[in-house]
C-alpha cells in the first residue's frame, strides 16, 4: 500500500467490514488488536501499517469516525 507521508487522505479512519463503534474504547480495542480500518479513500490499513507513518510525523494519535457525526482519536501506544 502506497500511502502519502501526511495524514491528508488517511484520517479520519473509518470502521471496516461493516463494523460500527459506539465508543472510542471499542474502536481502540480493535485498533490495538490490529484489525483493519478504512481511510477516506477506501484503502484498508491496520495499526502495524499505520504506526510507522504516525511516528515518522511525530504523532501518537489519529482520528477515527465512530458514526456519521462523531469522531474521536486513537492512541498508537509505545
Amino acid at each position: 500500500m502506497d500511502l502519502p507521508n501526511s495524514l491528508y487522505r488517511i484520517e479520519p479512519l473509518l470502521p471496516a467490514y461493516g463494523r460500527k463503534y459506539i465508543s472510542a474504547a471499542d474502536a481502540q480495542k480493535d485498533f490495538d488488536a490490529n484489525k483493519d480500518f478504512r481511510t477516506p479513500l477506501g484503502q484498508y490499513i491496520n495499526k502495524t501499517q499505520l504506526v510507522p507513518i504516525l511516528k515518522n510525523l511525530g504523532l501518537n494519535r489519529i482520528a477515527v469516525r465512530l458514526n456519521r457525526d462523531y469522531q474521536r482519536s486513537l492512541t498508537i501506544g509505545d
